[in-house]
């Protein structure tokens, strides 16, 4: 079904294998649906022996477990490990996004690739709460452009966070048809400020109440 992988013989039971694919698969068709995109026709999946070999093979940070440049890459132990088809939908998401050919602002790739992923992790409620008890937040400008070039993992783990937080305060403030109207935007060549383009009232402020809502939700 258009999805390709290759991994070192052994290295991954290829059960594991067949649910990478699938995860890859099913995440095209869930974001082509929610962005309204046509589903890539095609995606080569690569499996490395170590992290090391990834490391190398990517230039990837040395805090990232998956990158889509092109084609999904990862690690043999993220293909046995309990993460993987979070990390399968997450990259597969950017896989699918790519079609737009259009510059999208950074927190929204990654809000939504991590939404993809599933419920917030203990990571990202974590990192919520730190955020609503300090009253600070990143600007949002400043999650626009590329978070891969983030060197330190700690900053670039409350830009991951923050980005993901955004994208759900789009989804549940924006009302029906928000993500669509975003990624018509983007298309559009219109991708900058587009929180506050379509959510009424959108601020740091905003957002920590968001944030507060959720986090008492999760109790």
């Amino acid at each position: 079904q258009g999805i390709t992988v290759l991994w070192p013989d052994r290295a991954v039971d290829v059960r594991r294998v067949d649910a990478l694919g699938a995860a890859a698969r099913d995440a095209i068709a869930e974001v082509a649906r929610e962005t309204d995109t046509t589903p890539r026709e095609g995606l080569v999946v690569v499996v490395y022996a170590s992290m090391d070999d990834f490391r190398r093979a990517t230039c990837a940070p040395s805090w990232s477990g998956g990158l889509f440049d092109g084609g999904l890459h990862l690690d043999a132990a993220t293909g046995r490990g309990p993460r993987l088809v979070r990390v399968a939908r997450h990259e597969a998401t950017h896989a699918q996004l790519r079609t737009l050919r259009a510059p999208i602002p950074s927190w929204l790739n990654e809000g939504l690739a991590q939404a993809m992923e599933g419920p917030p992790s203990p990571a990202s409620l974590d990192a919520w709460r730190r955020l609503t008890e300090r009253r600070y937040w990143i600007p949002f400008a400043s999650l626009e452009g590329e978070l891969v070039v983030i060197d330190d993992p700690e900053a670039a783990a409350l830009a991951y966070h923050q980005s993901l937080a955004m994208f759900l305060f789009l989804r549940d403030r924006g009302g029906p048809g928000a993500v669509r109207a975003a990624f018509a935007r983007v298309e559009d060549g219109q991708p900058e400020d587009l929180l506050t383009a379509l959510v009424e009232g959108a601020d740091g402020d905003a957002l920590l109440a968001f944030l507060g809502e959720r986090l008492a939700a999760a109790r």
